[in-house]
């Protein structure tokens, strides 16, 4: 059963998704301070961004925030980024969605998310400007 803060969580979510001009970006990242920085780099451009940091709980929200697009890191504990690709190119209610990888892994690492699925990457540390760019194509 779901806690009242969960739930609270995903009505407010629900509410979101009706404000159809709105850009809304997901962001799955496990390190709070870069997804934090992520999503104040958004706000200044007034997209609407949530934070998942457990991948456990992807499936939940991409269907209830049905995001424009998703910011995702490869190293995640406990769940492979690749997998997290697959797992949203295998759905056809979701195999749509951009998905920009945002990781501090090797560049060469980096270049199989976009063989896997991914549309564009992103290597860590980032460029504000290049992010803000890179969302902007993909939206």
């Amino acid at each position: 059963m779901e806690s009242p803060k969960t739930d609270t969580r995903l009505e407010q979510l629900h509410i979101k998704t009706k404000e159809a001009d709105t850009i809304r970006v997901l962001i799955v990242e496990d390190d709070p301070g870069v997804a934090k920085a992520i999503q104040r780099i958004l706000k200044h451009i007034d997209y609407d961004s949530y934070i998942v940091y457990h991948i456990n709980d992807i499936g939940l929200v991409i269907g209830t925030y049905q995001p424009n697009i998703i910011t995702m890191d490869l190293d995640l504990p406990g769940f492979n980024g690749f997998d997290a690709i697959d797992f949203i190119r295998s759905a056809c209610e979701t195999n749509h969605i951009p998905i920009l990888v945002i990781s501090g892994l090797p560049l060469d690492e980096l270049k199989l998310s976009v063989i896997k699925g991914a549309n564009d990457l992103l290597q860590k540390p980032f460029d504000n400007a290049e992010l803000l760019k890179k969302i902007k194509q993909l939206t």
